[in-house]
This record gives C-alpha cells, structure tokens and sequence, in this order.
C-alpha cells in the first residue's frame, strides 16, 4: 500500500506546541521546571497585589528578583530558542509531499527530495492529528494525519508505520 500525505507544513505555533508536548513526553522531569516558574508567577501576583512594593522587595533581597527576572525571562527564551531552531529548517519553513510505502518514506519539496527506508526511524509519537517520525534524537519528520490522500487513513498510516518496524507512542 501506498500512502501520499500532500503538501505539509508546520506553522510555527503547531511547531512550538508539539516540540514541547513532546519534550514532556520524552522527559518527564522537565515539568521539574514549572514548579519554580509557577512559584514566581504566585509571588508576582502577591508582589503586585501586596502590600510591599517591588522597591522594598529589591532594597531587602536583591537576589531574589534577580532569580524572579529570571523566571520571569525563561518563557521568553524558550520560546525564543524554539523559533531559532524553526528558523533553522528549510523542512519546516516549506510545504513537503510524503509517500509511504512498505520500504520506507519519501519526502519531496524544495527542501529536500529523499527516500528513507524504516530502519532509518527510531521511533515515532502521535499527538491529535500529527505524527512526528524520528530520524534521530535531534530531528523529526512531522506528518499531518489530517492531510492524507483518500481513500488512506490516519489508522494506515499507523499500521504501515508499525510493519516497517517503528514503534509508536
């Protein structure tokens, strides 16, 4: 069976959306990192809504909103770091067709024309209507389920993605 996805592209706000989705799927721990900017976000709020002003609070414990700046900047920055790695990938930024068959995938557009056989796909993680192929730990394939060519569907796509020997989670 072949299976044609035409014409993929991530925006950048799916592109932000799944590559977090995905790194608290893949590490857990990450959330880890919540717990601090969710404490700064309270604090803000009882700074902003207290009786202390943010003058006080930075005459008595300058550190303090130093590590508040902080946390205050790190959505910013990963966001940031996000748009630069979206940037980075003429994948990303173009429209792409994938043709999947029982030897592996192809992947046509002005950014790139190749063929890939299964084994090059470590794994592949479906979140709603998109399923990133892994290559490799650091770069993925994004293929929009919702954009499958009639009369395939989205439960093809899956069991093909099995019988080449990729797991799916």
């Amino acid at each position: 069976m072949t299976i044609v996805i035409p014409q993929v592209r991530v925006d950048f706000r799916r592109y932000l959306a799944l590559s977090l989705r995905y790194s608290f799927r893949r590490k857990p721990l990450m959330a880890v990192l919540l717990v601090p900017w969710l404490t700064f976000m309270w604090s803000a709020g009882a700074l902003l809504t207290g009786p202390t002003s943010v003058i006080d609070v930075l005459k008595q414990n300058p550190l303090g909103m130093l590590f508040m700046l902080f946390f205050l900047l790190l959505p910013v920055l990963l966001v940031w770091g996000t748009w630069q790695q979206y940037q980075a990938s003429s994948l990303l930024l173009n429209p792409a067709d994938y043709v999947l068959n029982a030897t592996g995938v192809s992947v046509r557009g002005p950014a790139m024309n190749t063929d890939l056989m299964w084994p090059a796909f470590t794994r592949a993680d479906q979140f709603g209507s998109w399923l990133l192929l892994q290559a490799s730990e650091q770069s993925a394939f994004f293929l929009d389920l919702q954009r499958i060519a009639p009369p395939a569907t989205p439960a093809d796509v899956l069991e093909l993605v099995k019988s080449g020997g990729v797991s799916v989670h």
